[in-house]
């Protein structure tokens, strides 16, 4: 069995596939249960309505200084408000990017349209470098969000 790995970066897609399987006895065995991708904002209220509203997502932690909202069963964002205990600052320019894949791109770009709060980096596009279908926002503290699907008929 071999396992395909898709790594996004903001110039593009990075495509490799990990060779040796689990099968083979090759890679640990150690299990992931989640993942969450932390965000971290100098104003957190700032941020909260655009996950909550605009991305509707659903939120799983809620304290004042960090929130964490689902994206599927198993993935997640939080998101931070720096602070100096806070283990990193938040950036003027963020070198994260959060990727949501879905197979609905053109009804999340009419929603993020319909808000008129949201700051497009790109508008909806065929990726000419990458098997893709996407648009880019800013999300309030910099960071760039792409939606996108994988279009049919590419590995």
């Amino acid at each position: 069995m071999v396992f395909l790995i898709r790594l996004i970066t903001l110039t593009g897609v990075l495509l490799f596939t990990a060779t040796p399987s689990l099968a083979e006895g090759k890679m640990p065995a150690f299990s992931i249960k989640e993942n969450i991708v932390m965000l971290y904002y100098k104003d957190l209220s700032a941020a909260v309505p655009f996950y909550e509203n605009t991305l509707g997502l659903k939120k799983t932690f809620n304290q004042d200084w960090s929130k964490i909202y689902q994206l599927t069963p198993t993935s997640f964002v939080g998101l931070i408000q720096e602070s100096e205990g806070s283990f990193h600052k938040a950036q003027p320019d963020n070198a994260v990017m959060l990727s949501i894949v879905t197979e609905e791109v053109d009804a999340w770009y009419a929603r993020f349209k319909a808000d008129k709060r949201t700051t497009f980096i790109k508008h909806i596009y065929n990726n000419e470098h990458a098997p893709i279908r996407a648009f880019l926002v800013r999300d309030p503290g910099g960071y760039t969000v792409e939606v996108f699907q994988w279009l049919e008929g590419d590995d």
